[in-house]
């Protein structure tokens, strides 16, 4: 449906959609036509960045390459757009200008004023600058007049960049491309091959001095770190002869592992000492006073020998302890072991011991613990001395290991540094040795001719303008608030939409051929149709009445012809049909006819009062007659009737009577009591079938709601494309609580084909 009405509207205004993309048009058409030709020149500067099969140097990682690439493009298209590097080519450009018998360009006027020596001293001096890669220097006043000569002839980079050049590199692509447009070919050739020239030199010459700075810093970089780790390698390794150190970490490690074993030995030999002198205790408690005796009588002669033994054992165990249980040593110990304990044995044998106590098996286990209580203890004591001495020797290794770790710490980093820095030298040395990759591809050859851009132009206007208005009309109807269908009607007003009646244009006498001719009498012909389907619908809902008020919210909605319609769709099917103007504000239906019977005078006049008839004809109050409907032609709503063929002579034999009124302002209570008002309607329902009031619109207050108050029915009149305005709302209320009076809308002024789908 918004589809329709927006095609609807821009049927209204599809003038202006036609002459607004002609008018663009022909502007167009009038600024193109004297564009020159353009010709384009290309070429291709290979960087070898992206090919591999270029690279000298191949990097593994392949995110940290891409991201390299992309940075080295950038800079790349930085420095060909830098005013250093243009300004060569405005140089270059304008040096041809001044020096070659056929320019480019026509610069009669721009160089007239310059003589051979000037001409020779501004290509002198830009040469130079060419030499050195230098800008103008606009504080001096010679170059100042250089650079507003080259902006005046249209070489500066300003004017190059706007207008002819375009530079750009495709992403994956190895190649950096140079398009330039001029109308001249061979201008075209000569900017990017110059530019892609200059660029390769400036680009070549700032990398190998970069390269020469970064090699020159790397060797004296490289000399500082070699001398700085020479350095530290020789005081580590005189620390180590001055403290007699071969193998720090071997030496500690043997050193701690001694410790740890004696001190195991140590705890065992104290555990012995304890047990044997335990077991001992026990024994001798288990001999009586004379028991020892005896055995003392018996063993002082063998003592000697035992304490003699156990002597040469004690030394023989301390030889084996210091030398850190030499299994040399073990077999000494364990021979003189032995020795004793045949001593001890024999010993046993030569007791005297009480004949009254069996006790000889406890005096040889008694004098057998004794010896290794003895060697407990002669152990003990060799495994403290030993464990002092390598503590203190442990003790004398810590502050010498701290300080060669330390040591060995600087010297790794001084050689990593070292071998970071010749890492770089060596490939820097490498990048330097191997020249820079950027080449032309090829030589552009003068510019080709382009297309021309004209038609394309004429197109793009005509298409853009059609376009903009068109979003212009579609911002308009998106914000208009106007009612063009039934749908919003009923939903803007609650109330239903009952009919629809068309509009039917004007056919003024110079249009009066066939075509149009038919096109009219089409729109009667629907109007007609749509007419019946109202008065049916009317009809319908119209059963226990006879008057129908026909009223608007505003005035200019149609109220009028809508009246003299359904009249004269009415008098149609043979009814009696009662027009009266209720519109005291604007009488048309009075200025409409010819015959004169006014309402103001039947509603509050004496009865017995005679009326005049058009024909001199007297006609009687009491009789209830009227004047019959008799159009005046001349005026807009007579003209109009009679195009719908809406005259007596288009009449049935039922003919219209209509009441006019004399337009004095005045409401309907004013000419006469409601009691007397009721009593004369009733009297006209008598004589009519259907009584039809135009009220006026609900715009006038209080007059169009009294004659609503004494009619049966209410019809609403809307236009098609009018507004319900914020003042409506009341009016439309009002409508609304009605109490089943308000029949509903007449939707007029339709376009013919929204109305015509509506029959």
């Amino acid at each position: 449906m918004e589809i329709k009405n927006f095609y609807l509207f821009l049927k209204r205004y599809k003038w202006l959609l036609v002459i607004v993309p002609v008018i663009a048009l022909l502007a167009t058409v009038f600024l193109v036509r004297k564009m020159p030709n353009v010709y384009q020149s290309q070429t291709q500067i290979v960087t070898g960045i992206v090919d591999q099969t270029q690279q000298v140097l191949e990097s593994q990682d392949d995110n940290g390459r891409s991201t390299r690439n992309n940075e080295q493009f950038l800079n790349m298209m930085e420095t060909l757009h830098l005013d250093k590097v243009l300004d060569q080519v405005s140089f270059k450009l304008l040096i041809h200008d001044l020096s070659d018998h056929k320019p480019f360009r026509d610069h009669e006027d721009q160089l007239s004023s310059l003589s051979s020596v000037d001409k020779n001293s501004i290509i002198g001096l830009l040469n130079s600058k060419q030499a050195s890669f230098e800008t103008l220097n606009l504080n001096v006043p010679k170059e100042k007049f250089i650079d507003s000569l080259i902006r005046l002839v249209g070489y500066d980079h300003k004017t190059l960049l706007d207008h002819n050049l375009v530079m750009y590199h495709s992403d994956g692509s190895d190649f950096i491309t140079i398009n330039a447009e001029t109308a001249n070919p061979d201008l075209s050739a000569f900017i990017v091959n110059n530019l892609a020239s200059v660029f390769i030199s400036y680009y070549t010459g700032n990398v190998n001095e970069g390269h020469t700075k970064s090699t020159s810093f790397l060797a004296k970089l490289l000399n500082d770190k070699k001398q700085s780790m020479d350095a530290k390698i020789a005081a580590l390794q005189q620390f180590k002869v001055k403290n007699n150190i071969l193998d720090m970490d071997n030496e500690s490690k043997g050193v701690y592992a001694q410790l740890t074993d004696l001190e195991s030995r140590k705890q065992q030999a104290d555990k012995d000492v304890i047990a044997y002198a335990g077991a001992l205790k026990a024994i001798s408690d288990r001999f009586n006073p004379k028991d020892r005796q005896y055995v003392e009588a018996s063993s002082t002669k063998i003592n000697g020998s035992i304490l003699s033994t156990r002597e040469r054992l004690r030394a023989m165990n301390d030889k084996y302890i210091q030398n850190n249980f030499d299994s040399r040593y073990k077999k000494s110990v364990d021979s003189l072991q032995d020795a004793l304990n045949e001593q001890i044995n024999e010993s046993t044998d030569h007791v005297i011991s009480n004949p009254l106590a069996a006790k000889d098996n406890l005096v040889q286990e008694k004098l057998k613990m004794e010896n290794e209580l003895e060697l407990a203890k002669y152990s003990s004591n060799s495994l403290n001395r030993q464990l002092s001495g390598l503590k203190g020797k442990l003790n004398g290794l810590v502050p010498s290991q701290a300080t060669v770790q330390s040591s060995e710490r600087e010297v790794e980093v001084a050689t990593k540094e070292y071998l970071d820095v010749l890492d770089k030298y060596n490939q820097t040395n490498i990048s330097t040795s191997v020249p820079v990759k950027l080449r032309q591809l090829q030589a552009a050859m003068p510019g080709s001719l382009q297309p021309s851009k004209k038609m394309l132009l004429v197109a793009m206007s005509g298409i853009s303008s059609f376009v903009f208005v068109l979003v212009i009309l579609l911002g308009v109807f998106y914000f208009d608030n106007a009612i063009r269908n039934s749908d919003d009607l009923e939903q803007k007003t609650q109330i239903a939409v009952i009919g629809h009646l068309n509009h039917v244009p004007n056919i003024s006498p110079a249009y009066k051929h066939a075509k149009s001719k038919s096109e009219h009498d089409h729109h009667i012909q629907i109007f007609r149709d749509l007419l019946r389907a109202v008065r049916f619908e009317i009809d319908n809902n119209f059963k226990d009445g006879k008057v129908l008020a026909v009223t608007s919210l505003e005035g200019n909605e149609g109220k009028t012809l809508v009246s003299f319609s359904l009249a004269y769709a009415y008098a149609m099917i043979n009814k009696k049909v009662l027009l009266i103007d209720g519109n005291f504000t604007n009488p048309a239906i009075s200025g409409t006819v010819k015959f004169r019977e006014y309402l103001e005078d039947y509603f509050s006049g004496d009865e017995h009062m005679p009326v005049e008839h058009p024909e001199t004809e007297q006609v009687s109050i009491r009789n209830k007659r009227v004047g019959l409907m008799e159009f005046n032609a001349q005026t807009p709503i007579g003209d109009t009737l009679q195009k719908l063929q809406i005259t007596n002579n288009g009449l049935s034999q039922s003919p219209v009577s209509i009441l006019s009124n004399k337009g004095n302002n005045v409401s309907l209570l004013e000419i006469s009591t409601q009691n007397n008002i009721e009593s004369r309607l009733d009297e006209l329902k008598e004589q009519f079938d259907v009584i039809i009031v135009e009220a006026g619109s609900l715009s006038t207050f209080n007059k169009s709601k009294e004659w609503i108050l004494f009619a049966d029915k209410v019809v609403g009149v809307f236009a098609n494309n009018h507004q319900i305005k914020s003042s409506d709302k009341r009016s439309v209320k009002y409508l609304q609580e009605l109490n089943g009076k308000m029949l509903g809308w007449v939707f007029n002024k339709m376009p013919v084909n929204y109305a015509g789908s509506e029959i």
